[in-house]
């Protein structure tokens, strides 16, 4: 398995992805602004433009 850094692109599976998987999966909230936020925080972060209190790390696994 691969894993990379998660994109905005991935906004909408992602959204999919926590939609499915109900309310036991907290760590990926069906909330659509939080998700953004969070997929925002990630991409910032993977770029080294976070401050180090507020890093955020979202990695997804894909295909090779």
């Amino acid at each position: 398995m691969i894993v990379r850094s998660v994109r905005a692109s991935d906004l909408p599976a992602l959204i999919d992805l926590a939609r499915s998987t109900g309310t036991g999966l907290t760590t990926l909230p069906a909330n659509e602004a939080r998700l953004a936020y969070r997929v925002g925080r990630a991409e910032k972060t993977f770029a080294g433009e976070a401050e180090p209190v507020s890093y955020t790390h979202l990695t997804l696994p894909t295909k090779a």
